[in-house]
């Protein structure tokens, strides 16, 4: 199941619920504080950038991986920065990467997919089925 959103002030908090009712169903608890904290900065990150739709889905790869994905109508790959301390925005693939691992694949209807897979190194990267990385976290 994907979820649609639109671009929107609701859409992280959207997100979040979905994919913690997901890892319930999915029997993966032990992801639900990092997934539902990556999937609220690609959320926001996606709503902030690309301003377009946007989907969210819960992919289970084999023993037990799983990978989140926010597809927008946006081909700018995000990029990290460096903030300074008072800055408001720029932290949010930081966080990803301290997570788990993350990545941008094209996708094939235009836009882009941005990955996340929660759980630092307990969990290596499942297949994704998209062609043309454009980033391999």
């Amino acid at each position: 199941m994907v979820l649609s959103l639109p671009s929107s002030a609701s859409a992280p908090s959207r997100a979040r619920r979905y994919v913690r009712d997901v890892l319930v169903d999915l029997g993966r608890a032990d992801l639900i504080d990092d997934a539902v904290l990556g999937v609220s900065e690609l959320v926001s990150n996606a709503c902030l950038h690309a301003r377009s739709a946007l989907t969210v889905a819960v992919i289970a790869g084999v023993q037990g991986v799983v990978r989140i994905e926010v597809r927008d109508e946006s081909m700018v790959i995000p990029q990290p920065r460096q903030g300074g301390s008072l800055a408001t925005t720029g932290r949010g693939l930081g966080i990803l990467d301290a997570l788990g691992q993350w990545g941008v694949t094209a996708d094939d209807r235009g836009g882009k997919v941005v990955w996340f897979v929660p759980g630092g190194d307990d969990q290596s990267e499942p297949a994704a089925g998209r062609a043309g990385a454009l980033r391999d976290g």
